[in-house]
């Protein structure tokens, strides 16, 4: 959740998988929008509703699952349509694999399927170019906070290992065959 929205007005529903609430006040009436975030750096918002009692509506949230699913099934299916149009292009292709700090984002991972989420495992490399995408935001400005108690942990080490650790996200990879993007 962001640091400068108050939890009143911002607050993850517990119990789901990414769902958010934002809460907007005008007058005596007080409406709910139910979000959820796309990559880490965009708000979806998805149906709203005038709350009228301290529950929420049953509907109202089975219908907003409803929604952040659907969204996210669209761009499951995006990837599943490249890989398919790049294994017609090259019909030798047997594997997908990625190799990339983004793969510790949920959202990311969650396109692909289950193999290959089970297949991700550390990359032992000292190749460390691959990684510095995690400290830039949407705009390519640097996440000050991150880069911070990065150059902390950079400071103290004292071996490759300690100086690996210090990034915030760990570069994953992870192989999947391709048939598993044909079901």
């Amino acid at each position: 959740m962001p640091p400068h929205v108050p939890e009143k007005y911002f607050k993850h529903l517990e119990g789901s998988k990414g769902l958010y609430e934002i809460r907007v006040d005008v007058g005596s009436n007080t409406y709910r929008i139910f979000s959820f975030f796309d990559k880490g750096n965009l708000v979806v918002l998805g149906n709203a509703f005038q709350k009228k009692t301290q529950k929420t509506p049953k509907q109202e949230l089975v219908r907003a699952i409803r929604i952040m699913e659907e969204y996210h099934d669209e761009n499951k299916k995006d990837l599943y349509k490249l890989v398919e149009e790049v294994s017609k292009q090259n019909t030798e292709v047997e594997k997908v694999r990625c190799s990339s700090w983004i793969n510790n984002i949920d959202s990311f991972v969650e396109l692909f399927p289950i193999e290959y989420r089970e297949s991700l495992k550390v990359k032992d490399s000292n190749n460390f170019l691959g990684i510095w995408q995690q400290f830039l935001n949407k705009d390519g400005e640097i996440k000050e906070d991150l880069m911070e108690d990065f150059l902390k942990k950079v400071n103290i080490s004292k071996s490759l290992e300690q100086l690996k650790d210090a990034f915030p996200c760990k570069v994953l990879i992870g192989e999947v065959d391709i048939q598993y993007f044909r079901r």
